[in-house]
């Protein structure tokens, strides 16, 4: 109930708009009106054991008690041992009490057990070197005839590709969706292993490095870059748990939210609200753009960061991101090529030439 709440609240407008908010909020109801019933006839069950202990501890209580006063009065009894015969079964009963709710919780929670059984079971993705130490941030990534498949998949999402990033080089990774450029930079991050070909971190394999340690020399922003319900300054120090105030403001001003951030009377206290719901998309993505560049990062990937906007917010964005990126190595992954012109480009729709 409260995940379908929270999507129809999420989802308010287009339900509005698609005119299926009645349909949406009779769902709601009948979810409710199953978890109202369960929960009566969980409650019923609950009760009537709790009445029926009750009642078992009651007359076990009058029983000790009976016989106890039966052997009293047969001379077999001293006096005090009545009241401790009628009692100990009431403290027997406190030491039990919580048995019956430990056993519905138990059954509660045996599903979530098994799901995480489960998952602690199977193997991961990528391995980490048994004898892994500790490596300077790498400053350059290069891949050779790269192939990289998705677990369980049978035939490999992106092969053959060359790529070159190191030396402060800039790279526009296009194509269409579908054609592999998400797959590759989970490869670039070590969240996916190479399948065949090879994958340097400054001419080392990245299969002898730890995935931390891949991922210490990128900064990365994604299409849609997450924001939590706090304030301006903890989503960007995310990025940089000890950049001062000044650090924050110039990694916005680099992002192209200079004017933006002036104008805002709270400055970097300001609320970005749940899920970044108090700034606009533009502002959310030049947000994670910053919080890239502040991460201050040999390699910068930028994925997809103007996937979810309009024509002439991506547009602009791209051309402040270009800037931004000027003098850094970094890889644009975009399925909107014109929006990196001038920047040697990889298009994995067409070919995978080595650039």
């Amino acid at each position: 109930v409260a995940a379908r709440t929270v999507e129809l609240l999420d989802a308010a407008a287009d339900l509005l708009v698609l005119g299926a908010a009645d349909r949406a909020h009779a769902a709601l109801d009948e979810a409710d009106a199953r978890l109202v019933a369960l929960r009566r006839r969980a409650a019923g069950a609950t009760g009537a054991g709790a009445a029926l202990a009750v009642l078992a501890v009651g007359l076990t209580a009058v029983v000790c008690a009976g016989l106890g006063l039966v052997g009293f009065a047969a001379g077999t009894v001293p006096g005090p041992v009545i009241a401790v015969l009628a009692l100990t079964p009431l403290a027997f009963a406190e030491v039990v009490a919580s048995l019956p709710e430990a056993a519905v919780r138990l059954l509660s929670i045996r599903p979530a057990l098994r799901r995480l059984r489960d998952l602690g079971e199977r193997e991961p993705v990528v391995v980490e070197p048994a004898a892994a130490a500790g490596v300077p941030a790498p400053r350059s990534l290069q891949a050779r005839d790269l192939g990289v498949r998705w677990p369980g998949a049978a035939v490999e999402a992106v092969h053959g590709m060359d790529l070159d990033l190191g030396g402060g080089r800039r790279v526009a990774l296009t194509g269409p969706s579908g054609s592999g450029k998400s797959t590759v930079v989970a490869a670039l991050l070590r969240t996916l292993p190479p399948s065949s070909g090879v994958l340097h971190a400054d001419g080392r394999d990245v299969r002898a490095l730890r995935a931390d340690d891949v991922r210490a020399g990128i900064a990365w922003c994604g299409p849609w870059a997450h924001l939590f319900d706090s304030t301006l300054r903890a989503n960007l120090a995310l990025a940089a748990p000890g950049a001062s105030d000044a650090d924050l403001v110039a990694a916005l001003r680099r992002a192209a939210l200079g004017p933006w951030f002036d104008a805002l009377p709270e400055g970097l206290d300001t609320a970005v609200g749940a899920h970044g719901g108090a700034v606009s998309g533009g502002e959310r993505q030049r947000l994670g753009v910053a919080r890239a560049l502040l991460a201050d990062r040999p390699i910068l990937v930028l994925d997809e960061p103007t996937a979810h906007l309009d024509a002439a917010t991506g547009a602009a964005l791209a051309a402040e991101v270009l800037a931004a990126t000027a003098d850094r190595t970094a890889l644009l992954v975009t399925h909107r090529p014109e929006q990196t012109p001038g920047v040697p480009r990889l298009d994995l729709g067409r070919s995978r030439s080595p650039v």
